[in-house]
């Protein structure tokens, strides 16, 4: 069985692509923006984006993570079909 950890995405406005960021790194800015963080954080559990005065955050999509996988394996993540 393979356990499968969250992932947390960052997309800052006027960016068109979505970053990785690290927990510890969205924990802080959650708590700067809202102080109390679950309720936030369970918001983003139930699939909310989260956005903030410079930026939204999310939870990664694993089917988005399940095909960037495909694409590696294809060689490419523009490849749409293998």
């Amino acid at each position: 069985m393979e356990i499968a950890l969250t992932e947390f995405e960052v997309r800052y406005f006027g960016e068109d692509h979505w970053e990785k960021v690290s927990e510890i790194d969205l924990l802080k800015k959650l708590a700067d923006k809202f102080g109390k963080v679950s309720p936030i954080v369970t918001e983003m559990l139930q699939g909310k984006e989260i956005a903030t005065s410079n930026a939204i955050y999310r939870i990664k999509n694993w089917e988005d993570k399940e095909k960037e996988h495909e694409y590696s394996v294809c060689g490419s993540s523009q490849d749409t079909v293998c």
